[in-house]
């Protein structure tokens, strides 16, 4: 199987599976599909081996499944017999194209296809060329589906996919499969018409994560259709210096033209800590005979002068439901930088996520060690993981800490409350519930399997509730359970803490304001800080520790405790059969354990 896709096009058929078949070997498949919350068993899958194969014994195959009734599904996988019970430790795919889109709603205009790299292919001036040619010719997204390339062409590839003009997908095969790729279905039509030429097209459409605001010491992050707000059209998320506010205004871009920029409404987040920096929305009013595609802020009102300026693609046009999203449960991390290199208390992080029913990892990425980037290259290929470059380094002087009197800098943690309300907004329509922690932390359900089944119970009893307040617990990581039983030779020269190890709890200290993190419902929340959110518009619950609570494992909180005055808790210890291979597995996959 190479890529899932929904069917919007074709009678009775709801996904169709890119794959790859051996032509001498085919045998009855059904499709199996994950329905959010349970699996559903097999419907029989329709084979369609494309006629070009040119007689290799392998070919490019759609397999069409069929409508399947009471199941809005999120993954599937082909199976060789119908129960689903046989099929849930395969590999399932995630379905894209949930949503059928409007040409207006289109990420780009044009993309190109190129397949395939392999070998040691290293022309890199004549890509490079190409690519900038394309830029020129007004292409917006290049994918390239690589297997292998030369050493020189690699970096090159690395800088133009940083810059977020390319995109890498990766082939594995020993040989590359020309005709699977052109199968790729792109829904990215020009919007222009023949004859037409009075169109005007952006010139500069931002890639990356931080966009400077021209003529002002502020920064746009992401904008994001606003459903919610009344006479609100579209929400940036920024960054502002603080004792540097001016009138700004939103400039659209109409599809087909500029409208001149409208009053935008400042409101800077309440939460800076003291730093000359603070996460800011920008509020950007309705804009009448106008359906925007792209906005940016400008110092003046005339969108003649903003042209040149660089434009965010505005995000969440659509206002989905919830069976449409693609994820039940989305974890947002903030903010890696510096040579953190903790690969073994990481990993077995995202494995015991993926046990407890979380289906998607967001992590901004200022910098990390080498071990670490190579295990999360791994995760997102996989597609577990999405990796957000965040080179705030590179626009000002972020604080490792959170006072500026002790630690210095410009802003709070790298920008944490920034990627905290921008990961918020980018899953809005995404993810049914978001979960806002630390790279270091689980929230770990005490009384349930998993996070749906905990949460199901959670929104019963409380069904206005949009905000679940988890307490963080601390686990020492000065004390080691005394049997050794997890101290694994395998594991000794993978760098980072195992979280496995240390089973003794710190009992909270009520009498002073504990901190929490949370799972929250993202369409709920407007603005959020790290333990609690700053407005939102539901109501927000405390979940007791005993039905839910943080696996924080870390330096001592009280300083001073002994192992007799803590409390132990083996939690983890419960998905043992499951966790220790799934961690030795990705250590593998990642060339970090031999």
């Amino acid at each position: 199987m190479v890529g899932a896709y929904k069917e919007h096009r074709v009678t009775g058929c709801s996904v169709r599976i890119i794959s790859i078949f051996r032509r001498d070997s085919v045998q009855p498949l059904y499709c199996v599909f994950y329905c959010g919350t349970h699996w559903a068993n097999g419907m029989k899958a329709e084979v369609q081996m494309h006629s070009d194969h040119f007689g290799f014994p392998f070919v490019t195959t759609d397999v069409l499944c069929p409508n399947l009734p009471d199941c809005n599904p999120s993954h599937v996988t082909l199976a060789t017999q119908a129960d689903a019970k046989l099929a849930q430790n395969q590999s399932f795919l995630r379905i894209q194209n949930l949503v059928k889109k409007e040409e207006e709603e289109f990420q780009f205009n044009f993309t190109v296809c190129w397949s395939n790299l392999f070998g040691d292919y290293n022309n890199v001036l004549q890509v490079t060329q190409t690519l900038e040619m394309y830029k020129l010719l007004g292409v917006q997204h290049v994918v390239v589906y690589n297997t292998s390339c030369g050493p020189d062409l690699e970096r090159l590839l690395q800088i133009y996919t940083q810059e977020g003009f390319v995109e890498r997908r990766m082939f594995p095969l020993l040989i590359a499969s020309a005709l699977v790729v052109m199968v790729f279905v792109i829904f990215t039509l020009s919007r222009s018409q023949p004859g037409n030429h009075q169109h005007l097209y952006l010139r500069h459409i931002s890639d990356q994560s931080i966009t400077p605001v021209n003529d002002t010491k502020h920064f746009m992050v992401g904008a994001y259709k606003e459903h919610r707000v009344t006479g609100c059209s579209v929400r940036i998320i920024s960054i502002f210096r603080r004792d540097s506010v001016q009138p700004l205004y939103c400039v659209f871009y109409c599809g087909t033209h500029w409208a001149n920029g409208m009053k935008a409404e400042v409101q800077m987040h309440s939460d800076h800590f003291g730093f000359p920096f603070v996460t800011t929305d920008v509020l950007c009013p309705n804009l009448p005979d106008c359906n925007p595609s792209h906005v940016t802020l400008a110092t003046q009102a005339d969108a003649k002068l903003a042209q040149n300026q660089s434009f965010l693609r505005i995000q969440n046009l659509v206002k989905k439901e919830e069976e449409e999203f693609q994820f039940n449960f989305t974890v947002c991390w903030s903010n890696l930088f510096g040579d953190y290199n903790n690969v073994l208390q990481v990993t077995q992080t995202l494995e015991m996520y993926k046990l407890l029913g979380v289906q998607h990892v967001v992590v901004y990425n200022t910098s990390c060690g080498p071990d670490l980037e190579r295990l999360l290259q791994i995760y997102t290929q996989e597609g577990f993981v999405e990796v957000v470059p965040w080179p705030i380094d590179q626009h000002m002087s972020p604080s490792r800490g959170w006072q500026p009197s002790e630690h210095g800098g410009d802003i709070h943690y790298y920008g944490q409350l920034t990627t905290l309300n921008d990961c918020v907004y980018r899953h809005m329509y995404q993810s049914r519930y978001v979960l806002l922690n630390d790279i270091d932390e689980i929230i770990t359900p005490y009384q349930h399997q998993t996070l749906p089944q905990m949460m199901d119970v959670l929104q019963r009893q409380h069904p206005k509730a949009e905000v679940f307040l988890i307490e963080n617990h601390i686990f020492p990581k000065s004390q080691f359970e005394p049997s050794g039983r997890f101290k694994r030779p395998r594991w000794r020269n993978v760098p980072g803490i195992n979280i496995m190890e240390h089973i003794y709890r710190e009992e909270p200290d009520y009498r002073i304001d504990h901190p929490s993190k949370m799972i929250v419902r993202p369409r709920a929340v407007e603005q959020t800080s790290v333990h609690s959110v700053l407005r939102n518009f539901g109501q927000t619950v405390k979940v007791p520790p005993n039905v839910c609570h943080i696996i924080h494992v870390r330096v001592l909180l009280r300083g001073g405790l002994t192992k007799e005055e803590l409390h132990e808790d083996k939690r983890v210890w419960d998905y043992e059969r499951q966790l220790v291979p799934n961690v030795d597995k990705a250590l593998e996959q990642a060339g970090i354990l031999i």
